[in-house]
């Protein structure tokens, strides 16, 4: 998603945890920024703000952990 979403045209949002075990690889960050898809892609931590605007929304476990400060958000977007 990080490299092919952009260049396909489209803007990629994505909300984690701020911690970098949540993040991208290196490795794969790197060949983000090799292919200059970085500029397609915004990052924060806020689910809310994160899915403002968005046509879909794609969710991952992280987001359904009952014990993640996220979880509470989760009726925000239903």
């Amino acid at each position: 998603m990080l490299v092919t979403y952009p260049r396909l045209g489209h803007k990629l949002r994505v909300a984690s945890p701020d911690d970098p075990k949540y993040r991208a690889p290196q490795p794969v960050w790197d060949r983000v920024l090799e292919l200059g898809c970085d500029t397609g892609i915004w990052w924060g931590t806020d689910p809310r703000e994160a899915v403002q605007g968005a046509d879909v929304v794609f969710t991952d476990t992280w987001y359904f952990t009952f014990s993640h400060p996220y979880r509470h958000n989760l009726d925000l977007l239903f």
